[in-house]
């Protein structure tokens, strides 16, 4: 008899040493004794765990080969793939630090069989919120002049203080054409896992080329390194989100370490039980 699958289905912030495959040229922010070194040179990034990172998904699908890619004629094609959550209208899940949050939708237990690939639909709207303590006194208004050592995400970037008093802010990003090579590029080996690439595509399904405004989602591909196997004894089906690099902070002029920040790429993992 088949056992029910995704009897427990969880999204969590991972901790298994990614490195930065998403961002080649961002290095992770040297974080030692709760103290962040500022990027060091003008115009320059680093990247770290964000306190919180949401994130809205729709579709995810176990395929026997790979999704057909969107054009600006024609819909990311899927059909060698079979559902296994599904939700029209969903609500951001929440990934915050060390903890789990269940993803809502209907789940369908695929057939029996094996799987070479995933495939997941999610919003190409990005939210993180992040508290931290930098090595140095950073200029967040560009005033050529130090606010403060404890910073805090706003809606827009990020604010400063001399003191411990501030509150993180929600921050949230909808991905463009001018930001898909930087956050998620194609074939971005993810250790362990597979090749992961993605697409922004419109309303339709559609790879969109020409405005920013009518993209809705991003479409993500994850060729597994060993393929997915379904059969009777399968129970749970595993996915997880790598956010280690979901916050960047940049350096704009490192004369007067004038700060932002923004919201930085997630990695996905899929496997079974």
């Amino acid at each position: 008899m088949k056992k029910n699958i995704l009897s427990v289905l969880f999204v969590y912030f991972s901790f298994m040493g990614m490195s930065n495959a998403a961002m080649p040229s961002v290095s992770a922010c040297t974080v030692s004794s709760g103290v962040t070194t500022f990027p060091t040179s003008s115009n320059s990034f680093c990247s770290a765990q964000p306190d919180v990172y949401k994130l809205t998904v729709y579709e995810m699908k176990l395929c026997t080969a790979a999704i057909t890619a969107p054009t600006t004629s024609s819909a990311v094609g899927t059909t060698t793939c079979q559902a296994v959550l599904t939700n029209t209208s969903p609500s951001a899940t929440t990934i915050t630090k060390g903890g789990s949050s269940a993803v809502a939708g209907t789940i369908t237990r695929p057939p029996n069989g094996t799987y070479t690939h995933g495939y997941m639909l999610v919003s190409n709207a990005l939210t993180v919120s992040d508290s931290r303590y930098f090595d140095e006194s950073l200029d967040i208004d560009a005033d050529n002049s130090a606010d403060g050592r404890y910073c805090a995400t706003t809606s827009s970037s990020m604010n400063c203080s001399d003191s411990d008093n501030l509150t993180a802010a929600e921050q949230t990003m909808k991905l463009g054409s001018t930001h898909l090579t930087g956050y998620v590029s194609g074939d971005t080996a993810i250790t362990g896992y597979g090749t992961m690439n993605a697409y922004l595509i419109d309303t339709d399904k559609k790879l969109e080329a020409d405005t920013d405004s009518d993209v809705v989602y991003l479409a993500g591909q994850l060729a597994f390194t060993t393929p997915v196997v379904i059969s009777d004894n399968t129970k749970t089906f595993n996915m997880s989100f790598d956010v280690s690099n979901g916050i960047m902070y940049m350096n704009q002029n490192n004369a007067t370490k004038r700060a932002a920040a923004y919201v930085g790429p997630f990695m996905v993992r899929m496997s079974v039980e």
